[in-house]
């Protein structure tokens, strides 16, 4: 063992009774597949310097616009928003070795029947402590809908529908960039248009534009709130 300063143990499940033994001895859980528990030990009298275990859940939201600005919008059949009448945009989680635009893809897919492509990443914001205390990667996703015939996933979605009314201020039950754990006062009217305002942003603009459009959305003071100042990340849509 010299100059060795740690040990890894990759038990397969059918090991399973060695894991008190090995706890025993000094390891240490490190992570956990559905098939084998990986633990480790750390040898020195010093800082474990071991590199630690996934700290992040990457999730994908997507803004499915047509030329109409009508938005395509579902209702959750489980989660915080069940039973509440709120419309929110498809959202949810990359699966492993799955890029960023594949899961948007898959997800509106999944939850509308709704064939679409990716066009860009409009803006993603960090949050921690979210899903088993791990940190969380959140990005939204424009869409451009290939076809226009919704078929809601009957097993996680309760409706969905392409929203007609973007020109005017959007309902207080519409939340248009959000994960499914989005909370007032973040999903106002003026916020929600200052989202489809960012969402719109077409080739015609320059960078420059893009950033203060996105600026203009990430900075939304109370006057144009339902209460209190919003965080100058994008949280006042995505916490």
């Amino acid at each position: 063992m010299q100059g060795k300063r740690g040990v890894w143990i990759k038990l397969p499940i059918a090991l399973v009774n060695l894991v008190e033994n090995a706890v025993k001895e000094g390891f240490r859980y490190h992570h956990a597949e559905p098939d084998y528990l990986m633990l480790v030990y750390w040898i020195p009298e010093t800082a474990n310097t071991l590199p630690a275990n996934a700290t992040h859940r990457v999730v994908v939201g997507a803004i499915v616009m047509n030329d109409k600005r009508e938005l395509l919008v579902v209702q959750e059949k489980s989660g915080k928003f069940r039973g509440t009448g709120v419309w929110k945009i498809p959202t949810g989680t990359v699966d492993e070795g799955e890029d960023l635009f594949a899961a948007a893809v898959r997800e509106v897919k999944e939850e509308t029947g709704i064939d679409v492509e990716f066009v860009e990443i409009l803006a993603f914001r960090q949050s921690h402590k979210s899903f088993f205390d791990k940190s969380d990667l959140f990005f939204i996703c424009m869409m451009r809908p290939l076809s226009f015939d919704i078929q809601k996933q009957e097993s996680e979605i309760e409706a969905a529908q392409v929203y007609q009314q973007l020109q005017s201020p959007c309902p207080r039950n519409i939340i248009a960039c959000s994960c499914s754990h989005l909370s007032p006062p973040y999903c106002d009217e003026r916020r929600i248009e200052k989202c489809m305002d960012l969402a719109l942003v077409n080739d015609e603009e320059s960078d420059e534009r893009r950033i203060e459009k996105c600026m203009d959305l990430a900075v939304v003071i109370d006057e144009e709130s339902s209460g209190g100042i919003a965080p100058r990340a994008l949280n006042n849509l995505m916490n």
